[in-house]
């Protein structure tokens, strides 16, 4: 996949788009990952709550915020794929509804812990 054309975003998405320097999108997405991975890897259990102000998003939330992200556009693109007619590959989205599942089993169980 490579850079869309500005036709195909927004215009306010302009400034996203614009960071992205290379041309095949899909391998910086999949290296963004291991990246985020390693980065994340590197927070004490400790620090997950910690935000620099009063009111201002923990680390947690705003991996919570990264994750709801991944969620919706992946899912805009799956209906946008839907929608020209493309041939859609649903183990896809079997996949991402296992790991959804699996995501939120695990949330609710650290909800239960702190009950």
């Amino acid at each position: 996949m490579n850079r869309p054309a500005e036709t195909e975003y927004a215009p306010g998405f302009q400034s996203y788009v614009g960071q992205v320097n290379e041309t095949d999108i899909m391998a910086v997405l999949r290296s963004e990952i291991d990246d985020l991975d390693v980065l994340l890897g590197r927070v004490p259990a400790e620090k997950e709550t910690y935000a620099y102000a009063e009111g201002k998003w923990t680390i947690r939330e705003i991996v919570g915020h990264l994750i709801d992200g991944e969620r919706v556009f992946g899912y805009r693109a799956l209906l946008d794929k839907v929608n020209v007619g493309d041939r859609v590959d649903f183990t896809i989205v079997e996949t991402a509804k296992g790991e959804y599942l699996t995501e939120i089993k695990q949330a609710d169980s650290a909800t239960d812990a702190r009950r």
